[in-house]
């Protein structure tokens, strides 16, 4: 038994009684290191939510771990260079479009990606996955236990997640239906009773449209919830546009990708004296669901939903319909390497999710095409569920989205209940169709379905059943002009992409002064100058590192001359 209740204590003590097989038992998120000096041993791990990350450092003679990459280069003679293979796969589309931005982004940093543990000893350095979901028996419950399984399951998620030193706990509300779930479910489990709950919500005065707090409000209503408001009609542009931005650790491109009104939200919370924040995040990810049932349909033997649904599909494209059979019900009743080259033949054929703009430099767009294809094909051959519906899920939650990884830059631990590992196992294994509407031809509101259904009586009618979904567009046009962008772009004598040559100078100005918000690589490509910026001499993130010994010659002379530009 441990000695106390602290999460170490646990953690600790469960190491001891099922040696590595303890993360297989650990509940809730968690990245930790154990140094087990009995075998002279290394044994770290983080949960499958990524909520906590772990980075480590390795060469031929040593093994940094730490949970701040800034924490690796407090030592000087660690080369503190980019890896420049890792740039330039962030701006691939495939790992944009279907990863969780994870990167370790220096020489020799690697991220322990989530769900994975890593085992150092005697020389030898070994990371595997510790959970990867693989094709079960098929659930054939009624729908109303499984209903009823899934909301129990999201309430124990919920319960474990409420504990905390402080005496008040953040919960994150939105006008959607994830969020409002957690809310609700965190007051009823609550009681009213310690800790104190509040109610965190951005609202906007100039933007009818996008404002949501009547949903809010809804929930406010019925629950004893303490609300707190941001108003963020003029929040909505990049923290690093700010002046006196002033980042607390060393991050990677996608980490700096926040806007203003997302630091606004940490720093009210902070304030409040609240040390955990209940989210939504992955909400939708977990529980949205595909329209590709056909094969655990015809799996479950299911005859009539499968020709109902068919008649549904057929109506609307017949071509699609017949393809989706056929892809999508019928090739994964095969052998699973079977399945394998078929997703590959339909990866070459479909080629990148997007097109490369024209501003990209022509080396630069031949790099991207070969890391992108790499990280496609890769993909493919992890394929371990035959079950279409399921590998659409585990593409959104393996890795976790940006999101959940991304640190807080104050002292606040949030939480995700959503990315419970009992829930996960759950809604992978539940029946699929029982996710998505199959009348519904709006893919964002046919979502959910099972979600909606077991917050009948939980969240408010207004909130449960309507599901429109919300286009930030109107305010971050207002806060991310072309001009805006193109007057930050320009402030300073050095821009760095220009210099390596990732675009090509004039039409990366022109593509920015013809439509900031409408075309995605602008601003991915000004948010790597911002990192760039600030990784330079005298930049607020290289100033987080010590004084560093600067050798003579070779490749680790200093950050910029060590990566040739492309």
């Amino acid at each position: 038994m441990p000695r106390s209740n602290t999460d170490s204590a646990v953690i600790l003590a469960a190491y001891l009684a099922w040696g590595e097989a303890c993360v297989e038992r650990l509940i809730g998120d968690f990245a930790f290191v154990i140094w087990d000096g009995d075998r002279r041993r290394v044994f770290a791990a983080r949960d499958i939510s990524g909520a906590r990350q772990l980075f480590y450092y390795r060469d031929r003679e040593r093994l940094l771990i730490a949970s701040d990459r800034t924490q690796l280069f407090q030592d000087p003679s660690i080369p503190f260079e980019v890896d420049e293979d890792q740039l330039v796969e962030f701006l691939t589309p495939a790992y944009q479009w279907t990863s969780g931005w994870d990167q370790g982004i220096f020489q020799n940093v690697y991220v322990l990606d989530a769900g994975c543990t890593l085992r150092a000893e005697r020389g030898a350095v070994v990371a595997r996955r510790f959970w990867e979901w693989r094709d079960r028996e098929p659930d054939r419950r009624p729908a109303g236990e499984v209903i009823e399984q899934y909301l129990h399951t999201l309430e124990e998620a919920v319960r474990c997640r409420l504990r905390s030193r402080a005496p008040r706990v953040a919960v994150e509300l939105s006008g959607g239906l994830d969020s409002p779930a957690i809310a609700a479910l965190a007051a009823r489990l609550s009681g009213g009773s310690a800790p104190e709950l509040h109610a965190l919500s951005m609202i906007f005065d100039q933007f009818p449209e996008v404002d949501e707090r009547q949903r809010m409000q809804a929930v406010l209503d019925r629950y004893p919830l303490v609300p707190h408001f941001l108003v963020a009609d003029e929040l909505y542009r990049p923290i690093y546009f700010e002046p006196d931005w002033a980042p607390r650790s060393l991050l990677a491109p996608h980490e700096i990708t926040g806007v203003l009104a997302g630091l606004a939200m940490e720093q009210m919370a902070a304030q409040l004296g609240c040390g955990v924040v209940l989210t939504g995040q992955m909400g939708d990810s977990v529980n949205g669901g595909s329209a590709w049932v056909y094969f655990g349909l015809l799996r479950r033997g299911d005859i009539r939903e499968l020709w109902r649904r068919l008649r549904i599909d057929w109506g609307r494209s017949r071509r699609r319909t017949a393809l989706g059979l056929l892809l999508h019900g019928l090739l994964p009743l095969g052998p699973l390497p079977v399945l394998r080259l078929g997703l590959l033949a339909q990866e070459y054929r479909n080629g990148m999710y997007t097109t490369l703009p024209e501003f990209l430099s022509g080396n630069l767009r031949d790099r991207i095409r070969d890391i992108d294809r790499a990280i496609r094909i890769r993909r493919v051959g992890n394929v371990q569920s035959r079950c279409p519906a399921v590998r659409t899920t585990l593409a959104e939650i393996i890795l976790p989205m940006g999101a959940c990884t991304v640190p807080s830059s104050l002292p606040l631990d949030y939480r995700h209940p959503y990315t419970d590992r009992r829930l996960v196992e759950m809604v992978l294994a539940m029946p699929q169709e029982l996710k998505r509407e199959a009348e519904e031809p709006n893919a964002w509101k046919a979502g959910r379905l099972h979600h909606r259904q077991a917050m009948e009586g939980i969240v408010p009618e207004a909130v449960r059943v309507a599901n429109p979904g919300v286009d930030f567009t109107p305010a971050v046009r207002r806060n991310l002009s072309p001009a805006a962008m193109r007057e930050w772009l320009l402030s300073e004598s050095r821009i760095h992409i220009f210099e390596r040559g990732y675009v090509l100078p004039d039409r990366f100005v022109n593509a920015i002064a013809q439509s900031a918000t409408s075309q995605y690589y602008v601003s991915i490509m000004v948010c790597v100058e911002a990192w760039l910026r600030a990784l330079a001499p005298g930049g607020r993130m290289h100033e987080l590192i010590p004084a560093r010994r600067r050798p003579t010659d070779g490749p680790a002379a200093a950050l910029y001359s060590a990566v040739a530009p492309i």
